[in-house]
């Protein structure tokens, strides 16, 4: 059998329900852009890939310009307000320290902007139970999990056969299964009905309380 010794979770939707506050400063820069939220469109369900491919679905078919323009609206607004407005699913925390006991090195590879990501982290009081944190950067290098997963690997020289990771959307399947990483699906979080299964995660949990004989079993 196969054990686990290095776990890497998501972020958003996964350890921390951050919608609330991102939906907030997404809505306050389509206002500001003078948009209304679109009637098709639903946030929750685009939560997940970079901020860019979320704007670039909402403010389809607009140029580059004004994408960059309501990002940097949004990044603003979500720095003095949104950021806080997140807490961590309950239960996630126990989690995190039973992994911890158990001689379980935990990383998180996330979408957002690594000083959000930290920031969010301490505001919650989780920062300490991870070895290290990867967000995106300013310069667009890890906008694609796929790379992020990698780098973090390669940075921590890691064997993947080792690792599981633990997302609530799509790309962090893919990412997983790019990096022959064993996946497992977090079904509490921002995923559409099948959405995980339809990646092929390797496994999917209902709630974090569940997760644990997931990971210490293998």
């Amino acid at each position: 059998m196969q054990y686990i010794r290095n776990v890497i979770f998501d972020l958003d939707g996964t350890l921390v329900d951050s919608f609330p506050g991102i939906e907030k400063s997404i809505l306050f820069a389509l206002k500001e852009l003078g948009y209304e939220k679109p009637d098709n469109q639903n946030i929750k369900a685009l939560i997940g890939p970079p901020m860019r491919v979320i704007f670039e679905k909402l403010l389809a078919p607009f140029d580059d310009a004004r994408i960059d323009q309501a990002i940097e609206i949004y990044r603003e607004h979500y720095r003095r307000y949104g950021v806080f407005i997140a807490r961590c699913y309950e239960g996630i925390d126990d989690v995190l320290a039973r992994l911890i006991e158990s001689g379980i090195q935990l990383f998180i590879a996330t979408s957002k902007r690594q000083h959000f990501a930290d920031l969010m982290l301490e505001n919650n009081g989780l920062q300490h139970f991870f070895h290290q944190v990867y967000g995106s950067t300013n310069d667009g290098r890890f906008d694609n999990k796929d790379h992020l997963v990698a780098h973090l690997v390669s940075e921590n020289k890691l064997a993947v056969s080792e690792c599981v990771l633990i997302g609530d959307r799509k790309d962090d399947v893919v990412a997983a299964q790019h990096n022959a990483i064993t996946s497992i699906g977090a079904a509490w979080g921002y995923a559409s009905q099948g959405e995980l299964m339809a990646a092929q995660a390797n496994s999917i949990c209902e709630s974090p309380d569940k997760l644990l004989p997931l990971i210490l079993r293998r």
